[in-house]
């Protein structure tokens, strides 16, 4: 099971600014202002996912399985996605558990965007957060399909990463103001992952290349520096783009997905 983790005023920052470049991306509008470059959207808060061992390590064996799978001159592309979940309940579940144990029987039903503003229109009814995701592509037309510019379907899920949750508010719309507090929601995340959901919903998500995300926790993490949940000691190996402590044994940064 995963576990959310507060972050520092440089990861929010980091946040805005991968939100920002992916509106380069897919079939979104880019609606930015001077005074506010991923406009409509604010965002207010934002939380670290941890993944377990387990998933860590089933996405680096996914990983490591496409890119010898890959053609011979072609290289695997891992992009930043977007998925904004439909209700509360379904953003517990995907947390306390996987994207496989909640969409594998029918992955198709997701579909991932790498416009973050796009991303966060995409369903009828508003929840306003967002997961933030890293994806890896393999083969189109065998391990992933794009149906549209900027829309992704993946076949394994076990190739999808959990980085963050994302709070956001909508200028143009005074409700999401009541929906964008982090706290009650976050607390009950964390109270409620000793029992693990199970049916799962539709929604959709955002591919865009090395992904993190985080969210403003309720409970500072009591994991040492160095140490990852799951017994993971890192062995001073620092990402060159976030700076991060990262395992010994992963090729990748666990927070934005960078070569080591």
């Amino acid at each position: 099971m995963a576990t959310l983790k507060e972050v520092t005023p440089s990861i929010v920052k980091y946040v805005n600014d991968m939100w920002e470049k992916s509106l380069t991306t897919g079939q979104g509008a880019n609606t930015a202002t001077p005074e506010n470059p991923i406009h409509p959207f604010v965002i207010t808060s934002v939380q670290q996912v941890q993944p377990s061992r387990q998933q860590m390590e089933l996405f680096e064996t996914r990983r490591n399985q496409l890119d010898k799978l890959m053609p011979a001159g072609k290289k695997l592309e891992t992009f930043t996605c977007f998925y904004n979940p439909t209700s509360e309940g379904q953003l517990k579940k995907i947390i306390q558990s996987s994207w496989k144990e909640v969409f594998g029987g029918n992955p198709d039903q997701l579909t991932f965007i790498t416009n973050a503003n796009e991303a966060a229109n995409i369903n009828r009814v508003q929840y306003y957060r967002t997961i933030v995701v890293r994806v890896c592509l393999g083969r189109e037309g065998v391990d992933y399909s794009q149906p549209s510019k900027g829309h992704i379907k993946i076949r394994d899920l076990d190739g999808v990463s959990t980085s963050f949750v994302v709070t956001y508010r909508n200028s143009n719309d005074p409700a999401s103001h009541l929906q964008s507090p982090l706290k009650d929601s976050t607390s009950s995340l964390s109270s409620s992952s000793s029992s693990v959901g199970s049916a799962p919903s539709s929604a959709n998500s955002t591919p865009t290349k090395t992904s993190v995300t985080s969210v403003a926790s309720p409970n500072k993490s009591t994991t040492p520096a160095g140490v990852t949940p799951g017994g993971l000691i890192g062995d001073g190996i620092n990402c060159p783009s976030c700076k991060r402590s990262n395992p010994g044994n992963t090729r990748y940064c666990l927070r934005c997905g960078s070569n080591l």
